[in-house]
């Protein structure tokens, strides 16, 4: 009958942070990425897995592989120095989180669940050490997913999202996101199992991607590159059909290098957004400020509506 939530807090905290320098380190350690890691937003999980790929050829034999899930991208890499104290990840390949199909059922399993990439067809069934590293790693992709599901919904239909959302709200006060409950995640997995044939449960996201500070060292939201914004604009919020643009509804002053200042009335667009409610933002040259790109708090942005678009100086169509 004891109260022991302040307990329970405390016990998360102390698995918490050694589970965070073992993943610092790991990734420390991850090889031949061409890429900015700082740009792939936070780093969910690390493991080993036994993974199997399929393409147009077939099915190739398990392999160890040292797999890193981030927001953004999941990361296929070989062990190197394999018994070695001071172990290296190889960079083997990606997938890209706007691009991933998660199958969370593979033969009925408990141990494996397979990602596809829907970029290039190839499929990778992964075999963890115990279910509790599926549950954990299916838990953290569903929620990456489900969060980029809601962000293109409130995109393409702010009116009806809203009103969801006000609903959810006034029923599961003071409940404030749809995080699932926590659960332990445990470290490296050893080898196990065999391969099998795969019964699939797919979901079929088409969604803009996260933007969120990574766990590797770096702090505050990373700089987004000019190329990538265009890839992300271009590809990823291309089906939106111009609904990406919002209108600041309150005068915002940058307080970080990577942020931006915008005014009230402006239309901006939006490129990406965190779990934090921070939104990265393209604002078009005006008479008063060249094109600028930065992150702003979504709590200053509301959905355009055509009198927005039509009477305000810097809308985007």
């Amino acid at each position: 009958g004891l109260d022991c939530s302040e307990t329970e807090k405390a016990v998360e905290l102390m698995c918490l942070v050694p589970k965070r320098c073992n993943d610092m380190m790991n990734l420390g350690r991850l090889q031949g990425f061409e890429g900015k890691l700082a740009a792939q937003g936070k780093l969910l999980q690390q493991d080993t897995f036994y993974v199997t790929e399929q393409d147009s050829g077939g099915l190739s034999r398990p392999k160890e592989r040292r797999v890193f899930l981030f927001e953004q991208i999941v990361i296929f890499s070989e062990l190197l120095r394999k018994g070695s104290l001071t172990p290296g990840y190889l960079f083997k390949r990606s997938i890209k989180m706007t691009y991933l199909i998660l199958e969370d059922n593979v033969d009925n399993d408990p141990c494996k669940f397979a990602l596809m990439n829907r970029e290039t067809s190839e499929r990778f069934v992964l075999q963890s050490a115990n279910p509790e590293i599926q549950q954990a790693w299916v838990q953290d992709i569903s929620q990456v997913l489900d969060t980029q599901r809601d962000f293109l919904n409130a995109l393409q239909s702010p009116i009806e999202y809203q009103r969801k959302e006000s609903s959810s709200s006034a029923v599961m006060r003071p409940q404030t996101s749809r995080a699932p409950q926590p659960i332990t995640r445990p470290y490296s997995s050893g080898p196990v199992g065999s391969d099998k044939t795969s019964k699939v449960t797919m979901r079929h996201p088409s969604l803009p991607p996260l933007k969120i500070s990574t766990s590797n060292g770096n702090t505050g939201h990373e700089q987004h590159q000019p190329e990538d914004r265009y890839e992300q604009s271009k590809n990823d919020l291309g089906g939106c059909n111009g609904t990406s643009s919002m209108v600041v509804i309150k005068d915002y002053y940058a307080l970080k290098e990577n942020e931006i200042c915008v005014n009230q009335g402006e239309v901006v667009q939006v490129l990406a957004i965190n779990q934090q409610n921070m939104f990265l933002v393209y604002q078009p040259a005006n008479d008063h400020s060249p094109a600028a790109e930065g992150w702003i708090p979504g709590n200053i942005l509301a959905p355009l509506t055509k009198s927005t678009t039509d009477s305000s100086d810097g809308s985007i169509k």
